[in-house]
């Protein structure tokens, strides 16, 4: 799944926080989250960052 880019980004500043500091607090790696948020990943891992960032997954999946 394509994930809204600049949505994600933005929400992470917002909650003050780095892209690494974000990835820690998920438990995953810096590049990881980054190559989810460039490349996508599966729904279970939309649900993941949907969560932490405190929105619907729906918020920030892109349809194609």
């Amino acid at each position: 799944m394509k994930i809204n880019e600049k949505k994600v980004r933005n929400r992470i500043k917002k909650l003050n926080m780095t892209m690494a500091d974000f990835a820690r607090y998920i438990g995953i790696s810096r590049q990881l989250l980054n190559y989810y948020i460039t490349k996508g990943c599966s729904f279970q891992s939309v649900e993941r960052l949907s969560q932490a960032l405190e929105l619907q997954p729906k918020d920030i999946i892109i349809n194609d």
